[in-house]
């Protein structure tokens, strides 16, 4: 009885290191893809900001774009 409690707690153990294991790595991810989206969108910004155009469409189309692709890229 009693190796059967211990198997028990080691088979318990092993399986809550796992889940915790994909818990911690699936964070990580959802972070590291929440800095690549905002650095790709700040890159869009800055090309704006380096044009300086307000109304061409075509400029406008192109940020719009690189948004858009951002937040695809990012997304999975």
């Amino acid at each position: 009885m009693k190796r059967f409690y211990l198997l028990s707690v080691l088979i318990i153990s092993i399986f809550i290191s796992f889940l915790t294991g994909f818990y911690v790595g699936h964070h990580n991810d959802l972070k590291d893809r929440a800095a690549r989206r905002e650095t790709l969108i700040s890159f869009a910004i800055s090309k704006l900001e380096d044009l300086k155009v307000s109304n061409d469409e075509n400029v406008l189309d192109a940020l719009t774009s690189n948004i858009y692709a951002a937040i695809q890229f990012t997304d999975d």
